[in-house]
Order: structure tokens, then C-alpha cells, then sequence
């Protein structure tokens, strides 16, 4: 092997591992290089949460998630998720901290948010408390109903004011006035 084909070599490895590195600083992925420590939220419905979905604690990104499955139990309903934090954040984590998962932006993105907590530091690895996503479509049939309620209300007022009597008795009260 000549000493020039090496030499190719080696600037095409060093231009590849240059590359892999804009990538990932460019690219979403935060905290690559970061110690993290992973933990585990048990869910009955994820609403549509993926993995590599965000992690925020306090509105800063502090990890992600990393895996979204069921148990092998297959009598186990509930939905499984493995979510990996920094640990310069994970030392936040108490055992009163919740997780929820809330829409990220306007396109259905989801995201999970956890919250600091005060009690004693949760164990690394541990089970993160997780709060159920809100059903919008439940939101929006309450909405709904609570809409239909005012909108029945608004009928019956305005037959009160369509009433002849109250009518003849607003024009007497004025004729009284103007005398």
C-alpha cells in the first residue's frame, strides 16, 4: 500500500467523523455526549407520544424519550415508557414528581413534561409518577355541553323579551316618564 492512498484514507475517515459531528450538533439531539440515567413512567394511554419525543422539566429540555412499548404481560393494558435525563438534571427528580404529556406545538407533537418535586430524591432508574393525558375530544364535548346550557339560556331571555306584555308594560312606563 502506497503512502498516499493512506493518506486519502485518513482524510476521508477524519471528513466522515467531521460530518457525523455537524450532524449531531445541528440535528435536535441535545445531551449526546452527556452522563444520563434513565427512568420509567407507566401510562394507560400515551396519546400518540414517540419515541425521541422531548423531555422538559422546569421548561428546559433536560432528555428524551427512549422507548414506548407494552409489558410482555400480555394481560398488562397499561403503555410503558423509558425516558432518558441528563443527570446534572436527573439530581432535581423527588419522588413527588409528576409527568404528564402535553402537545408541543399546534401539529400534534407531543411531548413530556415533568415536574420538579419536593420530597426525597427518586432513585435512579426509578418509576416517575405519571399524570394521564387530557382527553381533547372529552374537553371539547364538555365544551359542548356547557355551549348548549348558555345557548338554552340565551333562548329562553330573549322570549322573555319578545313578550307583548313586557312590551305594553315598557311602553306605558315610558309614556309615564315623558308626561
Amino acid at each position: 500500500m502506497r503512502r498516499s492512498d493512506l493518506k486519502v484514507g485518513l482524510f476521508v475517515l477524519m471528513g466522515l467523523v467531521l460530518a457525523c459531528t455537524v450532524v449531531f450538533l445541528l440535528g435536535g439531539t441535545r445531551h449526546t455526549f452527556e452522563r444520563s440515567v434513565h427512568y420509567q413512567l407507566v401510562f394507560d394511554d400515551v396519546a400518540g407520544i414517540k419515541q425521541g419525543a422531548p423531555v422538559h422539566m422546569g421548561g428546559v429540555h433536560v432528555g428524551q424519550v427512549v422507548t414506548v412499548d407494552y409489558s410482555k404481560d400480555a394481560g398488562d393494558p397499561r403503555v410503558y415508557v423509558k425516558v432518558r435525563i441528563v443527570a446534572e438534571a436527573a439530581r432535581r427528580l423527588r419522588t413527588d414528581s409528576v409527568a404528564s404529556i402535553v402537545n408541543k406545538g399546534f401539529l400534534g407533537d407531543k411531548m413530556l413534561v415533568v415536574t420538579k418535586g419536593s420530597a426525597e430524591p427518586l432513585a435512579d432508574g426509578g418509576t416517575i409518577v405519571s399524570e394521564e393525558p387530557a382527553d381533547f375530544i372529552a374537553k371539547i364535548g364538555e365544551f359542548g355541553g356547557e355551549a348548549g346550557a348558555a345557548v338554552s339560556e340565551v333562548q329562553r331571555l330573549a322570549k322573555s323579551f319578545a313578550d307583548e306584555k313586557l312590551h305594553a308594560d315598557l311602553r306605558s312606563s315610558v309614556k309615564r316618564v315623558d308626561q
